[in-house]
């Protein structure tokens, strides 16, 4: 069976971020009371991890940011200072696993992965080795609204490492350890240069002054001044003319 996306019936909580509105009253997202004990805020927040489309269970995860610092410390001064430069990028550590299911007509579980655990763990593998950034779904879907930066967009992550353990003793289980960091954008876009063109003028260049040059030549000739013809740059033999070679 190829490895590819488990299907179409993945959950819509498992195939990007979704916006979260608090307050007291009804949650119209999830026709909850926020203050019902027997199903609480958290819970209904969960949604199944996943990182560019590849699904996957997590035993524990973390989460690491803070402020990039430059601590300045100066001699007869018992006050230091602390420069900010800048946010850090966040980082994942994620605790993840895939199992085995029974199986069952559609080779598919509801959530949409796979029933055989081989597969979900060779389609999260693919993802991982895969280039470039991707959506990266925290099962506990934090709010990060607070990050001017991603206003009305998504933030996407890349796996920096991952480890992949499987034992005969837990048949039919896959344990990953992964590592995620913010991708971010590209501080210094390169600018798109037209060669074609940049030749093209330059060449022009070289003919004006080319034409340049001649035209002083031929003035100086005209005239029959030794001096100037020199300063244009071109050797000119004027001894069968029967002028001194001194210019005088």
């Amino acid at each position: 069976m190829p490895i590819g996306p488990p299907g179409a019936n993945l959950p819509r909580a498992a195939q990007g971020p979704s916006t979260f509105k608090y307050g007291m009253g009804t949650d119209f997202k999830y026709g909850v009371p926020p203050s019902d004990p027997r199903n609480p805020l958290w819970r209904r927040r969960l949604r199944t991890a996943s990182f560019k489309g590849a699904p996957f269970f997590v035993d524990q995860q973390g989460q690491s940011s803070g402020r990039r610092t430059v601590t300045h410390e100066y001699p007869k001064r018992d006050l230091p200072y602390a420069e900010d430069m800048g946010r850090a990028a966040y980082r994942y550590q994620m605790t993840g696993y895939v199992i085995q299911f029974p199986q069952s007509e559609s080779g598919t579980r509801p959530n949409g992965m796979y029933c055989d655990y081989s597969l979900n763990r060779d389609y999260l593998r693919k993802q991982l080795d895969s280039l470039g950034p991707g959506v990266l779904i925290d099962p506990y879907n934090p709010d990060l609204s607070h990050l001017p930066d991603y206003v009305g967009a998504i933030m996407t992550f890349m796996c920096e490492r991952y480890t992949v353990q499987e034992s005969r003793e837990r048949g039919g289980y896959a344990a990953f350890e992964m590592t995620f960091v913010e991708s971010g954008a590209m501080a210094n876009v390169p600018q798109q240069k037209d060669s074609a063109s940049q030749v093209q003028q330059t060449a022009n260049q070289a003919l004006d002054a080319a034409a340049s040059n001649l035209n002083s030549f031929l003035k100086a000739l005209a005239s029959g001044d030794t001096r100037l013809l020199g300063a244009t740059g071109f050797n000119i033999d004027t001894s069968s003319r029967g002028e001194s070679q001194h210019g005088w």
